[in-house]
């Protein structure tokens, strides 16, 4: 069996190519014949070059599915379709619809799909290009979805049965790259051990909603604990979530229990410093799933998420969600110093 793997791959800093690269390694150890397609600065078998596959270079994809037994194809929106245009669109939503038509057997792992308000309430552009993108999920074979809201939720946005959907669950590959107990996670790390430690971890964008966080902290003034977060401006974003890393710091000045480590981090440092948490904060604005939150469930640390479908479904033991700062000030206020952890195998 040779399968394509079709992804983001490391060294790129990206959540999904973490997720596709501890696939990719379970199918290796299966005695899979894997390749990895791949683009930007991943280090795969077959390179796409700088540039992500949109548009007409998408089409360059077709080539080699055509040469493996088996095709996963994992899909972010930013992975394939170029916004550039209303014109460059409609051409690279074509070309990844010619894909999954004609390529078999092919997996899609749905890892963020796109909104769109209401067909009723969209003008005849934006009809045109929901129009594309629902003939574009018709068109594939087996859909994979992180959880039951998400497939949910694409079965109402496009008015699709579902049939060809089902469930992956986000941390069903996920392998712990820290092994350590919390006490040793914070001597590393250089923290308290007595403290009461809160941890956001990962790149600081707008949709994270830290904001919240902060907000709840300014309400429970008497709390003694810490909040880091931990982490620095998706490489993709730029100016816009350096801006919001100027707000945070601007919204948190004065507290002395909010500390920020403005630097990025790799797989062993992000799961050191989950371990290293009593609770993980997840105060998202938009996600339909959380690899954040996956990794917490593999380390054995609590997590507090914003109540969102996608969330509340991955949601372990533990785990709370909340829908406000008052909600998100109270849940702070009822958490103790968690107890040690036992190393994780």
């Amino acid at each position: 069996m040779k399968t394509l793997v079709i992804s983001t791959y490391p060294p790129e800093r990206c959540g999904v190519a973490l997720f596709t690269a501890q696939a990719v390694q379970l199918l290796r150890e299966a005695g899979e014949e894997v390749r990895i397609l791949t683009w930007g600065k991943g280090q795969g078998d077959i390179h796409l070059g700088p540039v992500a596959p949109r548009g007409k270079r998408a089409l360059e994809l077709l080539r080699h599915c055509r040469e493996a037994d088996r095709v996963v194809l994992h899909y972010m929106p930013d992975f394939f379709i170029d916004d550039r245009s209303r014109w460059t669109q409609i051409e690279s939503r074509l070309a990844l619809t010619r894909i999954l038509r004609s390529v078999r057997p092919l997996e899609v792992m749905v890892h963020e799909q796109p909104w769109y308000p209401p067909v009723e309430q969209m003008g005849p552009a934006g009809k045109l290009l929901w129009y594309l993108e629902r003939r574009q999920f018709a068109a594939a074979p087996d859909l994979r979805f992180h959880n039951t809201p998400a497939i949910e939720v694409f079965m109402q946005r496009f008015r699709l049965p579902g049939t060809n959907a089902q469930v992956l669950p986000h941390g069903c590959h996920f392998r712990a790259n820290y092994s350590g107990s919390r006490d040793e996670a914070r001597a590393e790390l250089g923290l308290d051990p007595t403290r009461l430690i809160f941890v956001s971890v990962g790149f600081i964008s707008p949709r994270k909603g830290y904001e919240l966080a902060l907000e709840a902290l300014s309400r429970i003034p008497e709390v003694d604990c810490e909040y880091y977060i931990v982490g620095t401006a998706h490489p993709g974003n730029g100016a816009d979530d350096e801006q919001y890393i100027q707000r945070l710091q601007e919204l948190s000045a004065g507290d002395a229990r909010i500390r920020y480590l403005l630097d990025f981090v790799d797989d062993v440092a992000f799961d050191r410093w989950t371990r290293a948490a009593d609770v993980v904060l997840i105060p998202s604005k938009a996600a339909s799933s959380s690899s954040v939150l996956a990794r917490c469930r593999l380390l054995g640390t609590p997590a507090i998420t914003t109540a969102q479908p996608g969330l509340v479904a991955e949601l372990g033991p533990g785990d709370q969600a909340i829908a406000s700062a008052e909600e998100l000030a109270a849940a702070i206020r009822r958490c103790r110093r968690a107890d040690t952890l036992t190393a994780v195998g």
